[in-house]
């Protein structure tokens, strides 16, 4: 059995300890939002097309220093940053979605979900029913199980809270990577290994319906995770994947055990941005309801981010990012044939 090691890294946290500390906020100041603001209205007023806008028809001076800020924290620091100082309430979700596109691009490629040509999904209850093989819970209320996404960055705006609940989650991989250390090194062990998840119907033509890669990796001293227990759950359902062992479940149960343990809990406000990579992060939600109001009705809008400082990722994570090399676009659910280019 490989001998495995502590991981120490800024990334190693628990969320007990970040909760009495507020580095992780960062609030913009009132220079950067007054150019996000002249931004936004000035692509706004000539009509760019949504997706279309580049760096130079939304000029950012101060906000992109801070923006360059977040991205470092988030590929070489804790992982995360929760972004304030927008009104989200003073502005449409149209000029919010404008807004948030301009400010992603200083910090990488948006890349596409579920095959579909818009880089902007819409995270709010749109009653679906949880639970099922190829449901997804951004169109839901339910509470979520703790997962990455397939992406070096994922980033959340909160334009509109709930009437109750809905209250973020996030988790350190790293951390729970030493805890099974410390508590289950056998256990450990079994997520460097590979294991079968469904894509959720996400496949390419020519592609089986399922993928097949571990929990964890190291490549080139960079950690790496990915995971979503849902889908790998959801794989044993098709007949041609080999059986996952009672061992492999244990483990992946008392991952997820081990990030409701450690993880940090809190709540966005209209107008707050939430950046975290998938790397070396997990991240969830509180079940929440709506009320009976537009502005009680809860609606986040998520991209997904191929950066520019992004670490290499272990040759295993090809087959469900494309591409593996540091600051390389990779990631996001591709239609067709057509790859990151």
């Amino acid at each position: 059995m490989t001998t495995r090691q502590s991981i120490h890294s800024p990334a190693a946290w628990y969320g007990a300890d970040l909760g009495r500390r507020t580095d992780w906020i960062r609030n913009l100041t009132p220079g950067a939002l007054d150019e996000i603001d002249r931004a936004t209205r000035g692509v706004m007023a000539r009509g760019v097309p949504l997706y279309e806008a580049t760096k130079k028809d939304f000029p950012l001076d101060q906000a992109a220093d801070q923006l360059r800020m977040v991205g470092e924290e988030v590929e070489n620091g804790i992982g995360f940053v929760l972004m304030r100082g927008i009104d989200g309430m003073r502005y449409t979700k149209d000029e919010l979605r404008q807004m948030f596109w301009g400010m992603s691009l200083y910090l990488g490629t948006a890349v596409p979900f579920a095959q579909q040509a818009n880089k902007f999904d819409d995270v709010r209850n749109f009653g679906d029913k949880p639970g099922t093989n190829f449901s997804r819970g951004n169109r839901t209320n339910a509470e979520l199980m703790f997962h990455t996404d397939t992406a070096d960055i994922t980033a959340l705006m909160c334009m509109r809270t709930a009437r109750s609940g809905g209250i973020s989650k996030i988790a350190s991989s790293i951390t729970i990577h030493n805890e099974m250390l410390k508590r289950r090194p056998d256990l450990l062990e079994l997520l460097f290994q590979p294991y079968h998840s469904s894509r959720n119907t996400e496949e390419r033509p020519g592609e089986p319906r399922y993928y097949t890669m571990p929990v964890f990796g190291v490549k080139d001293g960079h950690f790496a995770s990915h995971i979503s227990r849902r889908l790998v759950r959801a794989a044993q359902d098709f007949p041609e994947v080999p059986r996952a062992s009672k061992e492999q479940f244990e483990a992946i149960d008392l991952h997820a055990a081990i990030a409701e343990e450690t993880c940090i809990y809190f709540a966005m406000q209209p107008g707050d941005i939430e950046w975290f990579t998938n790397h070396t992060l997990l991240h969830s939600r509180t079940e929440f309801a709506d009320g009976n109001t537009e502005e009680q009705t809860r609606h986040l809008l998520r991209v997904w981010l191929s950066t520019p400082n992004s670490r290499p990722l272990p040759e295993s994570f090809k087959t469900l990012y494309g591409r593996v090399g540091p600051g390389e676009i990779r990631g996001g659910h591709w239609r067709g044939d057509h790859l990151p280019h």
